[in-house]
């Protein structure tokens, strides 16, 4: 069963309560203009809204349905309306500089496409894109501003993490396909590819060293004895051959963790937990060195080194001279 509501006008005469209708043995509440159905109410509270007719449409699994055509000026099928903004008989007029004005619509190939307003109160409103989401999954975010971008708030209170990249059906494991690719209007400035090496413009990695973020700066003590203990090893890693096969592509150059430790410099390794697929923290760990901190040991045990040296080379001019 379906009601239809025929008015030209439904007015609040007390001014502070609401005007209501009850329609509440109904199947349907139906609101019609001129003869076409554009609101309505089904009995398990979903509620549909089209600039075209409703006479087809069923109750479905949507709490709210909308469907336009041509709602913002030069937007062709705008679906969803929400913001300052209000219809003049001029056209759509930005009501609000504070606020924004945002709408959804298929457009070219797009699922979704959230269009931001600009302007003045009372001028007419000046559309941008600000978002995409095609059917592919790709999304596309576009601002005109000074300052970031985007910024990703993780308020978890013990256990926060921020932000994930996954290849999920794929392990590429080389410098073609990139985690994270960096550019500007000129060139690519720096790359995270899928084999997890970093790249950049200019070769540069650093860390904040100002002196006045320190204090108790004092020299630091011999590191001879243990860059002597360290044992440089040449290895492949696994995923390496299980990938692509075994190589001699595939050997490389560094520490095991597990005898940096017998070496007394555990100080240098971490142990983090493993997590499975779906990021889930499992009971094995895995170790990483610090190779930034073995790299400064490895120059101070150069310094000393130096110094012996040139201590020799005294001696021996001394020798000579006689």
């Amino acid at each position: 069963m379906v009601s239809e509501i025929k008015a030209d006008k439904l007015t609040n005469q007390s001014g502070d309560q609401d005007t209501s209708v009850d329609l509440s043995t109904n199947d349907v509440v139906a609101v019609k203009i001129a003869g076409s159905e554009k609101f309505r109410v089904h009995s398990d509270g979903n509620v549909a809204i089209a600039k075209t007719s409703l006479s087809t449409w069923t109750s479905g699994y949507n709490a709210l349905q909308i469907a336009g055509r041509g709602f913002v000026a030069g937007e062709a099928s705008s679906d969803l309306y929400l913001g300052q903004g209000a219809y003049h008989n001029s056209g759509w007029k930005y009501e609000a500089s504070s606020e924004a004005v945002s709408m959804t619509q298929h457009s070219a190939g797009k699922i979704t496409h959230f269009v931001a307003a600009s302007g003045t109160a009372g001028n007419a409103i000046s559309w941008i894109t600000a978002m995409d989401i095609e059917p592919s999954g790709r999304t596309t975010n576009a601002a005109t501003i000074g300052g970031h971008h985007t910024k990703i708030v993780n308020t978890h209170g013990s256990t926060p993490d921020c932000l994930w990249l996954n290849f999920s059906a794929a392990a590429p494991d080389n410098n073609s396909q990139y985690f994270l690719y960096a550019s500007d209007s000129s060139s690519q400035k720096m790359t995270i590819w899928s084999d997890g090496d970093v790249v950049n413009h200019d070769n540069s990695y650093g860390s904040t060293s100002d002196q006045k973020l320190k204090q108790q700066i004092t020299d630091a003590s011999s590191q001879w004895a243990d860059i002597k203990a360290i044992k440089v090893r040449k290895y492949k890693m696994n995923e390496d051959v299980e990938i692509h096969g075994d190589s001699d592509n595939h050997w490389r150059l560094g520490v095991v963790a597990q005898e940096l430790e017998a070496s007394g410099m555990s100080g240098l390794v971490k142990e983090r937990a493993d997590r499975d697929a779906e990021g889930e923290i499992l009971k094995t760990t895995t170790k990483s060195v610090k190779y930034s901190i073995l790299y400064m040991k490895a120059i101070k045990a150069l310094q000393e080194a130096m110094a012996r040296i040139e201590t020799l080379e005294t001696k021996v001019a001394a020798l000579e001279a006689k």
